[in-house]
């Protein structure tokens, strides 16, 4: 695959995981926010929170590599949907003149990628909705991550926990989860 077909794959993955994302985001209601998450230290509002610092981080380091992960509180007292859709409109701006300077890093893109599916995952369990998600997508990613952590020492790096095990015959994105370590 050349590196235009890369570059362009990885976009329309964005694209794509961000509309699902989103779609699962215009279903929160109001008195959701402070629900919990299948993540232990999130309500829904932090998980949000998590969720632009993420659309942020890769904002910065598509303009400039070597940013670090933020952490600010992006939300504060503000409507986490506006926020994260101001997010998303600086990282489509970001990612649109890195592409017409030829210098985006595909890689960037496809961490928003994961990462759109996976906390799409959380926040439908969280807020009582379908967790099938993405169907094919959940399923390339899920195999791409088995084979990302061939060796990879979850405890030591404290990211991931440990696999929880999912039923074979379970939606990509319960078992997408479940591989990451979340509670199906």
């Amino acid at each position: 695959m050349s590196d235009e077909a890369a570059e362009q794959e990885a976009i329309d993955g964005i694209k794509f995981a961000h509309g699902e994302f989103r779609r699962v985001l215009g279903n929160v209601t109001p008195d959701q926010w402070t629900a919990p998450t299948p993540s232990d230290e999130w309500d829904v509002r932090a998980l949000m929170n998590h969720v632009i610092q993420g659309n942020r981080w890769v904002e910065r380091n598509v303009i400039a590599e070597g940013a670090d992960f933020p952490t600010d509180d992006f939300v504060g007292d503000g409507d986490p949907i506006e926020v994260f859709d101001a997010s998303m409109d600086d990282l489509w701006a970001a990612i649109e003149a890195a592409t017409a300077e030829q210098r985006l890093n595909d890689w960037y893109v496809g961490t928003r990628t994961s990462e759109f599916m996976i906390h799409g995952w959380d926040l439908a369990k969280a807020t009582g909705q379908d967790t099938n998600l993405a169907p094919e997508l959940n399923e390339s990613l899920l195999a791409a991550f088995r084979v990302g952590f061939e060796g990879y020492d979850r405890a030591k790096d404290g990211s991931y926990k440990d696999e929880v095990p999912v039923p074979a015959t379970a939606p990509a994105a319960d078992r997408f989860a479940g591989f990451l370590g979340n509670h199906v």
